[in-house]
């Protein structure tokens, strides 16, 4: 994504690119910290039960 203060970067706006960060920092968070993946975990579980 474009800096507009620098004028660096790619320009446009790109939401699968962003989603694709997010993901990863998920995964990131996830691998290395419990507590973030046990409460992943229950999300999941609660939504599921949910639908």
């Amino acid at each position: 994504m474009r800096n507009k203060f620098l004028g660096t970067g790619e320009p446009g706006y790109h939401p699968l690119r962003k989603a694709a960060v997010v993901l990863a920092g998920l995964r990131y968070a996830a691998l290395h910290d419990f507590s973030v993946l046990y409460k992943a975990v229950l999300s999941v579980l609660v939504l599921g039960l949910a639908l």
